[in-house]
């Protein structure tokens, strides 16, 4: 059987064979066999044409077009499989190869929303660079100021170091002590000198001259070294404020005064003092109801060996409630009281208040006797101290019952109290 010139010539199985040793990795694709079939089916049409119809063939019109179908099959089939050999072997090497599929190519222009994404991851990145190169860079210089705050820290966490005493100290301040409470201010002075010249920082140097300067009667002195006891931390400064008081009472500034001993509950608010002698300035201001107040608050804050104790504060109550008119009650308590098998002297002292507030001297210095009998002269001097009793101290049932001027100053000197009628 001839075969026309023009025709397309099929791909040998030699050449296939060929191109398959030169390629060891290309292994036959599906392409290849299509191209391979179509080639074969496009040869049986044209043989068909040439005088031997096949099955299935009605015209030779729908012959030559399914003939030119195959050729164009075979065209591409081997267009593909030249793609795939070597050039020097595929029979398309002359022919232009279309260009790739631009399947990984970028669109050109991005989206708005993709644009701020990148700039924001750009910008994170180079903050964390710009962070991690700083914190490696002033490492040393952050170790070093921690380091000096770490000292700082402890610097003030370590208490001062305070004063000591020696022994000689010791023995100079139980000096001024013992003199204080003999009435002998001069040398309580002396003592108190010679404490500021061995250890001008000594805790509470000041407070002792301030009260040898309060019982001399230098008040300018004294003012100013328990002022500087008072404006410091130590454990004397509730105290100064008293003994300041103490001062400007014996001075009748009672408004200063007041402000000292308000002064002393703030530094001192479980201490009676203060609350007591509050009650004392109340009651002589004609304020009975907060003088009542201010003394339950006092005896809340007694404690066995301080002064003032439970029983000096209850008889102040009772006398503050005799001159505010409450006769009547504090006569129910006292009788009461002195019903009892053992009653308390001040209780007798009490009756004689009653009794000279009914105008009855008699019975009042019968009272007195037996509480002068009963209580010790200090406390006795101490308790009669009071402007209830000392206002019938002219009348003469009642002049034996006193302690003289001089019983009374050497008091004074000794107990250094706190007189609201010096």
């Amino acid at each position: 059987m001839s075969v026309p010139p023009d025709a397309p010539r099929p791909i040998r199985r030699r050449e296939r064979n060929l191109v398959e040793r030169t390629q060891p990795d290309a292994q036959p694709s599906l392409d290849v066999k299509l191209a391979e079939l179509s080639a074969e089916i496009a040869r049986l049409r044209l043989e068909l044409l040439r005088g031997k119809p096949a099955a299935g063939v009605s015209s030779k019109a729908e012959a030559e077009e399914e003939a030119t179908e195959g050729v164009q099959a075979r065209e591409r089939g081997s267009h593909r499989f030249a793609m795939r050999s070597p050039a020097t072997l595929s029979p398309t090497a002359d022919r232009e190869l279309p260009p790739p599929p631009a399947r990984f190519a970028l669109p050109g222009e991005l989206a708005p929303a993709t644009k701020a994404w990148i700039a924001a991851g750009c910008g994170i990145a180079l903050f964390a660079i710009a962070y991690f190169s700083g914190f490696l860079l002033g490492d040393r210089a952050i170790r070093k100021e921690a380091e000096a705050a770490r000292a700082a820290l402890r610097s003030e966490l370590i208490p001062p170091q305070l004063p000591r005493w020696n022994q000689h100290e010791i023995i100079e301040l139980d000096a001024a002590l013992v003199a204080l409470q003999k009435g002998d201010g001069l040398n309580a002075v002396k003592s108190a000198e010679a404490l500021a010249v061995a250890n001008p920082q000594l805790p509470g140097i000041d407070f002792l001259r301030g009260c040898a300067a309060v019982a001399q009667g230098r008040f300018t002195a004294a003012e100013v070294h328990l002022n500087a006891e008072q404006s410091s931390a130590s454990v004397f400064a509730a105290r100064s404020s008293l003994q300041r008081a103490r001062a400007f009472l014996a001075q009748n500034k009672t408004v200063e005064a007041a402000g000292c001993l308000l002064d002393s509950a703030r530094r001192a608010p479980t201490s009676a003092g203060a609350f007591f002698w509050l009650a004392e300035l109340n009651r002589r201001a004609g304020r009975v109801n907060d003088a009542q107040t201010l003394y339950t608050r006092a005896l809340l804050r007694t404690r066995p060996g301080r002064s003032p104790d439970d029983a000096l504060i209850g008889l102040r109550k009772c006398l503050g409630r005799v001159e505010g008119g409450r006769e009547v009650e504090v006569r129910a308590e006292v009788e009461a009281a002195l019903a009892q098998p053992a009653p308390r002297p001040e209780w007798f002292l009490a009756a004689a208040a009653l009794a000279l507030q009914a105008n009855d001297a008699r019975s009042a210095s019968g009272w007195l006797e037996r509480a002068a009998k009963n209580m010790r002269p200090e406390r006795y001097i101490e308790c009669l101290d009071d402007f209830i009793f000392r206002a019938h101290m002219g009348r003469s049932e009642l002049k034996a019952r006193f302690p003289s001027s001089e019983e009374r100053a050497r008091w004074i000197l000794r107990a250094q109290p706190i007189l609201l009628n010096p």
